[in-house]
């Protein structure tokens, strides 16, 4: 039960953060704070991945002990990427409150984000081992949590000063994402069941992202009621890009992933590189060819399917390859877990068929126009 519970909430974690980094820097339109805050949301996805992937995998197969390695580096790469998750956050601050010089305070931040990682580093923490010290996650965490301390005192004061009303809250997030955190560095080897607050914490993370997010949409370009055409454009072929670029790495994930395993017969890793390129690339590409000579991207039909259609496609290649790595590690799976997997990719299936209905009604309104657009 606790690998079925944990892992479906770990998918949807991870699927959520991606997604809505992805968002975040493609909807930005230029704005540089939200670019930031997209890439930071994609770095904290992709680098809890290396920790809950392996987790996932060791909850389903032959447990914790026998994958102590590989969780291990995962934690030591994770540790990493947080703490380059709060130096974006830090530079979100200085952009979006103009906030000059203090140079000083920016040397601080660079300064401990550099001696956790130091400190991370380091072998005493023995990551690889099924009971590390404890001394060495405090010490590598002291810097960590200065950085936190520091993020937060500038989001509040900033928040306030400036009647921030789209981020008075994302102090508290922070808050709260150590509140959770530091007794399982503390207290977890001791009592296991310390370690449930990383749900919370994780909680936490996801509402930091949604702060941004929920910003982002509610704000107005600085001298414009609406989106020129042009930055819309560019965000199809970002998205386009973003596609493409995820197709190669599957592909390559594909064949030397296989290679390893030595595993021959055919594998739904091998649908996930056409699928990214097919209903990813090349239908973006389709869009694009498409707006250059016509109204589509102002049709709101059009931007539901969008948000609609790039959730379920995600959905449908997270099922896709998980299936696809079950199989070539010949897992066997009971039939909870089967039907979880099975669900979210019939759930996906039914996204992509809604979208493609708002899509077609988005076309039936779309009116044809000869113009030039320069990129």
């Amino acid at each position: 039960m606790q690998a079925i519970i944990e892992t479906s909430f770990d998918v949807v974690y991870l699927s959520s953060v991606i997604v809505l980094g992805v968002m975040l820097y493609v909807g930005s339109n230029g704005r540089r704070q939200y670019q930031l805050f997209g890439i930071m949301a994609v770095v904290l996805g992709l680098g809890d991945a290396f920790h809950l992937v392996p987790r996932a995998y060791a909850l389903l197969a032959t447990g914790l002990e026998a994958n102590v390695y590989y969780l291990g580096i995962g934690k030591l790469i994770t540790s990493i990427t947080m703490t380059v998750f709060y130096v974006i956050l830090y530079h979100g601050y200085r952009i979006r409150y103009k906030v000059s010089g203090k140079k000083g305070l920016t040397v601080s931040i660079y300064l401990l984000a550099a001696l956790r990682i130091a400190l991370s580093l380091l072998p005493q923490n023995e990551w690889t081992s099924l009971h590390p010290p404890l001394c060495f996650a405090i010490y590598r965490n002291i810097p960590f949590t200065i950085i936190g301390l520091i993020t937060i005192v500038l989001y509040f004061k900033a928040s306030r000063e400036n009647d921030d009303k789209n981020f008075k809250n994302l102090w508290l997030s922070i808050v709260l994402s150590f509140g959770f955190y530091l007794p399982v560095v503390l207290f977890s080897n001791t009592y296991p069941i310390v370690g449930a607050l990383m749900i919370p914490k994780t909680l936490a993370y996801v509402w930091t992202v949604v702060i941004t997010y929920r910003a982002m949409k509610s704000e107005k370009i600085e001298g414009e009621v609406k989106v020129k055409e042009k930055n819309e454009v560019r965000s199809l072929v970002n998205i386009a890009m973003i596609y493409a670029f995820t197709a190669l790495l599957s592909g390559v994930f594909y064949r030397e992933f296989t290679k390893y395993y030595d595993y021959r017969s055919d594998t739904y890793l091998s649908l996930v590189h056409v699928h990214l390129m097919v209903l990813g690339f090349v239908a973006y590409m389709l869009f694009i060819a498409i707006s250059l000579n016509t109204n589509l991207l102002s049709l709101k039909k059009f931007n539901i399917f969008r948000k609609i259609y790039n959730v379920g496609l995600v959905l449908m290649i997270s099922s896709i390859f998980v299936k696809g790595v079950i199989q070539v590690l010949n897992i066997s799976l009971n039939k909870a877990l089967t039907a979880s997997i099975s669900g979210v990719s019939g759930v996906s299936h039914s996204m992509i068929t809604v979208a493609l209905v708002l899509l077609l009604l988005a076309m039936r309104e779309m009116k044809v126009y000869r113009k030039s657009l320069d990129l």
